[in-house]
């Protein structure tokens, strides 16, 4: 029969975090509230803005309309 080896837990005044990672901890929460508030207003300007027309009128772009302007099309294209 094998038996397992554990390592020993450290001295109950030793836990928390290594001082030298603060700047890290702080650098990750702020990350994560910038991306929860980031998410946040997508959300609420995904609700707020109104949908795009989806019938007739001027503002629909037809085939020709593609045709007519194809070389502008691709050269203002981004390049990714």
């Amino acid at each position: 029969m094998t038996t397992l080896l554990t390592p020993p837990l450290p001295a109950a005044g030793s836990a928390g975090p290594d001082p030298a990672w603060r700047l890290l901890y702080r650098v990750g929460g702020v990350s994560a509230w910038l991306f929860v508030g980031m998410l946040v207003a997508a959300i609420v300007l995904a609700i707020t803005t109104p949908a795009p027309p989806t019938g007739g009128g001027t503002t629909l772009v037809t085939w020709d309309d593609t045709e007519e302007h194809r070389t502008h099309q691709v050269d203002s294209r981004p390049a990714w």
